[in-house]
């Protein structure tokens, strides 16, 4: 049995669900390593999904902090989280200049 009150288990829940989700996020732009990818639309797709889907973990970490206040151990793995996909997003836009594509064009293909 757990000690934690019901708003900090759910809480707990909203902050798991907003790292496993950001995850994912991290996910779409890992994926994308071949030239024909960043030439094509697959980029533009995976760079956009992966944003929403960021932005969705990030409303669920909010909602999470709204509820109750957070632990030390809570705001370092949403930290770590939150660094996961910047470096993913950097690592992206690393990829995308070793192909010869500016990461700012991959906004305005067609996805």
């Amino acid at each position: 049995m757990s000690n934690l009150s019901y708003s900090h288990k759910r809480q707990a829940i909203l902050f798991k669900a907003a790292r496993e989700t950001r995850k994912v996020a991290c996910e779409y732009l890992d994926d994308v390593t071949e030239a024909a990818e960043f030439m094509g639309t697959t980029a533009a797709w995976a760079k956009a999904y992966a944003a929403m889907t960021a932005q969705h973990a990030a409303r669920l970490e909010d909602d999470g902090y709204e509820i109750a206040y957070a632990t030390s151990l809570n705001d370092t793995l949403n930290f770590k989280s939150k660094r996961a996909y910047s470096k993913s997003v950097d690592e992206f836009e690393k990829r995308a200049i070793s192909f010869g594509v500016d990461p700012a064009s991959i906004d305005r293909r067609q996805t």
